[in-house]
């Protein structure tokens, strides 16, 4: 007699990537630990994020977009014509990819940052903040180009199931970060974060490309040079680039926003919603990743039913497990803030600040990963145009909700307008999925979603009993981790 059933591939290749991004982004945060120990939430911080915003925004845009295109266009090249076409193929897109991706580098390093400055002077107290604002900017572009160039490898990993080579790469990039800000403060002190940044990115790139020609998946030349070896279903690269524009947008909006708030807000925006977007992306982005190279097969095959079953799996398994994590957020933000960050020159008015973003932000994750699924069952059925219509709908909605919320709740505003957003996209999302034959809210998955919605609720009286039990302990320390 079996007491556990075997994984699946989806399942197993699921747990692998939780593993993979847990560990990235368990040493991402504690980069973020570090760099607010040493330098808090202040000027400095704010313009350092600052610089950040364009790059990262846009990065953002070109990986997401690329790697939404290139795994199913990949999968189906290689099945409807073999290896060494798709093979060929990737060797002639990066050749092909490397001009156009220099000159949107230059742009987003050298052109933009002095638009910046000149329609946004408010937000700058002196030439020096001009100055450091101007030089980071062209290290973070430089930044892109690598991190672009790493994420065709990580993209074609990933579609042949090699998930830990298109990761573990990437944790070099926070541990430099770390190393340079240890070493190197004192002296330099926040460039040094961007030092570790770039020598970080340039050795993730490097390991990148030689794991891939190790393994037999990428050639340097390949057997025929030919801007026709890429056109195939070129189409969908521009739509599911248009689709991630307005969400990333969105990002860089909120950063934006938050700057113009008042000293330390941007900084405290994005302390804040750290801890949530990495539960989110530990878990959306594994169980994304994962099931978009199985939906995508499916969808050669037109195996609807396993993609149908797969994902109500996924959504009944994200209420279980996730929703009581979102309430935990929301009932010990502070204590957590205290216990991660309050060291250094890290304020208890900056704990104070950062708490209340990590409180209302915190049910996103939950609301990111049924959009995520989504997102990628539409992207694996190559319906990207309808993905960039959603993506218009949801960033007209943000920006209307940040406008009105932002008035009422200040800073607050903005995790709200996010959640208002999320609830309205998802509702759209899933509207199309069932026009499209995708039947994943029948009768009897909605009831066994409402019995795991219950479940998760029964979680908060738990959690608040505890609450008030662990000050008795004098708080959170003493009662979790023996402080």
């Amino acid at each position: 007699m079996k007491f556990f059933k075997p994984l699946s591939p989806i399942q197993r290749n699921t747990l692998l990537i939780f593993v993979a991004i847990g560990i990235l982004k368990i040493v991402g945060f504690l980069r973020d630990i570090v760099l607010a120990n040493f330098f808090g939430v202040n000027r400095t911080v704010d313009v350092y994020y600052y610089s950040m915003i364009v790059p990262f925004v846009l990065l953002v845009i070109f990986s997401a977009g690329f790697n939404a295109f290139f795994i199913p266009t990949y999968i189906k090249i290689k099945f409807l014509w073999g290896k060494q076409k798709a093979q060929d193929y990737c060797s002639n897109f990066i050749i092909y990819a490397v001009v156009p991706l220099t000159l949107i580098t230059f742009i987003c390093g050298w052109m933009i940052p002095k638009g910046l400055v000149s329609v946004n002077p408010p937000f700058f107290q002196s030439k020096e903040e001009i100055q450091t604002f101007l030089l980071f900017s062209k290290w973070f572009a430089f930044f892109f180009f690598l991190s672009n160039l790493t994420n065709f490898f990580s993209s074609l990993f990933q579609a042949e199931h090699y998930y830990a080579y298109s990761f573990y790469p990437q944790l070099i990039i926070p541990v430099s970060t770390i190393v340079f800000i240890i070493f190197g403060h004192k002296h330099d002190g926040i460039t040094a974060a961007v030092y570790g940044l770039i020598c970080g990115a340039f050795l993730s790139f490097l390991c990148s490309f030689l794991i891939s020609v190790r393994t037999g998946l990428f050639f340097i030349l390949p057997h025929k040079i030919s801007l026709k070896e890429i056109t195939y279903n070129i189409d969908q690269l521009g739509f599911s680039t248009m689709s991630v524009v307005l969400p990333s947008l969105i990002v860089g909006i909120d950063q934006y926003m938050a700057g113009h708030l008042g000293e330390g807000k941007l900084t405290s925006l994005i302390y804040g919603i750290r801890i949530p977007d990495g539960f989110s992306e530990i878990i959306g982005m594994g169980l994304g990743v994962a099931a978009f190279s199985h939906f995508s097969q499916w969808a050669v095959t037109q195996d609807r039913q396993s993609m149908i079953r797969a994902t109500q799996r996924i959504l009944i398994y994200a209420t279980l497990f996730v929703v009581p994590l979102c309430f935990y957020l929301i009932i010990y933000s502070e204590q957590l803030i205290r216990f991660l960050f309050e060291r250094g020159a890290f304020s208890v008015e900056a704990t104070e600040q950062v708490s209340i973003v990590l409180r209302y932000y915190a049910l996103n994750s939950f609301l990111f990963i049924i959009s995520v699924i989504g997102m990628r069952l539409l992207s694996a059925l190559h319906k990207n145009h309808i993905i960039l219509i959603l993506s218009l709908v949801g960033f007209i909605l943000k920006i209307s909700l940040n406008l009105l919320f932002i008035q009422w709740f200040g800073l607050t505003g903005i995790p709200l307008a996010t959640m208002g957003m999320y609830l309205i996209s998802i509702s759209l999302i899933y509207y199309f999925l069932t026009k499209l034959g995708l039947h994943i809210l029948l009768n009897p998955f909605v009831k066994r979603m409402t019995i795991a919605c219950l479940f998760s609720l029964m979680v908060i009286p738990c959690l608040i009993g505890i609450l008030q039990i662990s000050n008795e302990f004098n708080g959170f320390g003493k009662l979790f981790l023996g402080g």
